[in-house]
């Protein structure tokens, strides 16, 4: 079983069982067992909330949450400590050790991919930045031009 905490530091436990797998199935329609569509899936956050909740109704219910406020509890980090919980409990869930290497080591190339993403995107920030400022401040000099063009009345002849 793992754990992960949502943003008001309440922990819930997540684990995948028999139990698990066809409670996903039955509320949500989705096959944990498609390990492929799994991981396609899993980057979307909002079907990780919905994951995430299914794993853990009873524990909502005995707290008086509803599926909506167990959304609203979930921030960006406690949405990325769910999917790593999740992940590890589902990798526990492999019953070949074999087979639970395997996925750990796909599950790690991928957060390597993302890592190498995010680092790229940082390295590469504010250039990119700086041109989005100079489109903006060219569209809105463009849109301004078109508008004294169009209207006939310039900004700067003080006419409202």
């Amino acid at each position: 079983m793992q754990v992960f905490y949502d943003r008001h530091s309440q922990s819930w436990d997540v684990d995948v069982t028999i139990y698990t797998i066809k409670a996903v199935r039955n509320r949500m329609g989705f096959d944990l067992l498609d390990a492929k569509t799994l991981i396609e899936r899993i980057q979307d956050p909002i079907f990780l909330c919905d994951l995430l909740y299914c794993i853990c109704k009873d524990q909502a219910e005995e707290r008086g949450l509803s599926d909506e406020d167990f959304g609203k509890s979930l921030s960006g980090a406690s949405i990325k400590e769910g999917r790593d919980a999740f992940l590890e409990a589902y990798a526990n869930f492999i019953p070949d050790p074999k087979g639970q290497d395997a996925f750990r080591e796909m599950i790690g190339r991928l957060k390597s991919a993302g890592d190498r993403i995010l680092d790229v995107l940082e390295k590469r920030m504010e250039p990119i930045l700086k041109k989005i400022d100079a489109d903006l401040n060219r569209f809105v000099s463009e849109f301004e031009t078109k508008l004294d063009t169009d209207s006939g009345i310039s900004s700067s002849s003080g006419q409202a």
